[in-house]
């Protein structure tokens, strides 16, 4: 795990790609991540260009977790809330590649989504997953 580096993602052609196999890889192995199986590549793609667009935006953080050249696992940190809720932030999309489980990827992109909410001012932070799902076996 040590070789597991963590970056912040951004609108590229080739980072669309790259989640867009991740996401169809997490759905089809069970992942409860708020798309049904099968799911279409162009569809995948086309959610990661609205998120990276939002990330863009700044509503958001998409964080990658990089063993070398391979996309290991993603986090979204979700920022973008009514003005009553500047406290808040959530997490969406925790994915690791099925091979890569186990060995604390998602525990380094956990840690790093805690940490930049803890910059942004963020002292409330959510996730809402379903424990008898995909990774949690």
């Amino acid at each position: 795990m040590s070789s597991i580096k963590i970056s912040t993602l951004n609108e590229a052609a080739e980072t669309e790609k790259l989640l867009a196999a991740l996401l169809v890889e997490t759905v089809a192995g069970g992942g409860s991540v708020s798309f049904m199986h099968p799911l279409a590549q162009d569809a995948a793609e086309a959610f990661w260009r609205k998120s990276l667009a939002a990330a863009a935006r700044g509503e958001r953080v998409v964080l990658g977790a990089w063993d070398s050249e391979v996309l290991a696992g993603t986090v979204t940190l979700l920022l973008d809330f009514p003005p009553n809720q500047p406290h808040r932030a959530e997490i969406a999309k925790l994915m690791t590649r099925l091979d890569r489980r186990g060995q604390g990827v998602a525990t380094r992109l956990m840690r790093a989504a805690e940490d930049i909410a803890v910059e942004s001012g963020r002292t409330l932070l959510v996730l809402d997953t379903a424990s008898e799902e995909g990774a949690s076996r």
